[in-house]
């Protein structure tokens, strides 16, 4: 497990003003943590507060540092995504998840509904919809209640 000191990442000029999100990052793979936290680092208003790399650290950082968002891997070691995402709704239940699949498909969709994640994105789009996401998140806080 990795805690980072919130420190804010670099902003980019292009998106609109948001808020500043307590982002713990939940993804067991390095190459695409790497690739999620570079995706990042272009989104102003972000501050990664943990990086983990398995279940069990999720349920304990996110109850240590209660984050405005937690981006989970869906095949993560110890508990799954899924099954994180369940706990976290009843400890945590104003927090948003939002599952991180490898590929989009029915089942896992299905999956992400019943466990109450806010919502999904597919790790080789997550450059090009997180932005979107944040947009849709900085709604919900405003008032809104969904991702659609």
């Amino acid at each position: 497990m990795m805690i980072t000191q919130e420190i804010p990442l670099r902003l980019s000029r292009h998106t609109e003003k948001m808020e500043n999100w307590r982002v713990l990052l939940a993804e067991g793979h390095p190459v695409f943590r790497q690739e999620i936290v570079k995706a990042m680092a272009e989104m102003p208003g972000l501050n990664l507060v943990a990086k983990v790399t398995n279940g069990w650290d999720v349920m304990f950082t996110s109850a240590q540092l209660k984050p405005d968002v937690i981006l989970l891997d869906f095949s993560l070691p110890g508990l799954n995504g899924f099954e994180v995402t369940s706990l976290i709704k009843r400890g945590l239940p104003q927090t948003p998840v939002v599952i991180l699949l490898d590929e989009e498909n029915e089942d896992s969709i299905k999956a992400v509904e019943q466990c109450g994640a806010w919502a999904y994105m597919v790790k080789g789009r997550l450059a090009q919809e997180l932005p979107s996401l944040l947009g849709k998140l900085e709604q919900t806080r405003r008032g809104s209640d969904s991702p659609n």
